[in-house]
């Protein structure tokens, strides 16, 4: 999963079943663990964990953060010719 589709899969989560959330969340993260990204894979574990509390509230939060942090990354290929 690229970082565009890490963003958009983030950004159409909507409070739902507890376990379908679950779910996109730790398909995130792996792909994020999959690219190397730490500090988004934290982030996302942070945010799991307020899921488990049911804090929902925190909940977006964190994953607000995680997408925000996902818009700096830099592209691994370079483009240059």
């Amino acid at each position: 999963m690229h970082v565009k589709g890490m963003i958009e899969a983030l950004n159409s989560l909507s409070v739902g079943e507890i376990s379908q959330l679950r779910q996109r969340v730790e398909e995130v993260r792996a792909a994020a663990a999959c690219q190397e990204l730490s500090e988004i894979t934290a982030i996302l574990d942070e945010a799991l964990e307020q899921l488990a509390a049911c804090d929902l509230k925190a909940f977006r939060r964190k994953l607000a953060h995680a997408v925000s942090r996902l818009g700096h990354v830099r592209p691994t290929v370079d483009t240059r010719g």
